[in-house]
């Protein structure tokens, strides 16, 4: 009877293992990056499936704290310090103009670490994407894009050749990776301009999120589990 007892509570601590490492999501390793522009679209087959430059908006249009519809895409930002310099920058007088990419239109991002409220920044897509790129205003290098894909969680850091001014930052996801959504955040406090935005594979439409890994780890840990509940208890 005791090593019955034994033997249940071991199958049921395995069993339980199973579920864990199920459930538990995957860190992606990091996607591939760019700085220029020319090697990026390249990458993707040699054009955008989408380019945005702003430029139909007429006047400074703010999302602080708020969601704004960009067409392909909306940008949201969320925190207390600096965030009302979060806009679509038109008349590029209010914003310092280091930010400027090419002396048209383009949208402000503001980020801040101080304090106990962060201020960041998040661009979620209409379809899934595998690729962004984009012009870059003066951006810190230690300012992080995160994303959820299709298996799990990922980042990178937006290093470009000239940090102090207008450059080209891009990346590309591994084949049969897509994500609807990335955030901006930074250690330290960042205000830059993104222009120019090219999208990847956003006309491929919605991609499910495949499972078929986890789904018969769960599914048979389940039945290990009914199986054992329901044995009856060996006699004494």
């Amino acid at each position: 009877m005791y090593h019955s007892i034994l033997k249940t509570v071991f199958v049921s601590f395995t069993l339980s293992i199973f579920v864990f490492l199920a459930l538990v999501s995957t860190t992606l390793a990091a996607p591939m990056t760019y700085t220029n522009q020319a090697s990026y679209l390249a990458a993707i087959g040699g054009s955008a499936d989408v380019t945005v430059d702003f430029n139909s908006f007429v006047t400074d249009t703010f999302y602080q704290n708020s969601t704004l519809d960009i067409g392909p895409f909306s940008l949201s930002s969320s925190g207390t310090v600096h965030n009302n310099l979060n806009k679509i920058d038109v008349d590029r007088f209010s914003f310092p103009g280091t930010t400027d990419t090419d002396g048209t239109t383009h949208a402000t991002i503001y980020l801040d670490s101080r304090g106990s409220t962060f201020t960041f920044a998040t661009l979620t897509f209409d379809n899934p994407i595998n690729g962004f790129g984009a012009d870059f205003g003066e951006v810190d290098p230690n300012t992080l894009i995160s994303f959820e894909t299709t298996s799990g969680s990922g980042s990178v850091n937006t290093v470009t050749p000239n940090p102090g001014g207008a450059s080209f930052f891009g990346f590309v996801l591994d084949a049969g990776e897509f994500l609807t959504s990335f955030t901006f955040t930074t250690p330290v406090n960042d205000g830059f301009g993104i222009d120019n935005v090219l999208l990847s594979n956003f006309e491929s439409g919605p991609v499910g999120i495949s499972e078929p890994n986890s789904i018969p780890l769960i599914l048979g840990a389940l039945f290990g589990i009914v199986w054992l509940t329901r044995r009856k208890p060996l006699q004494s």
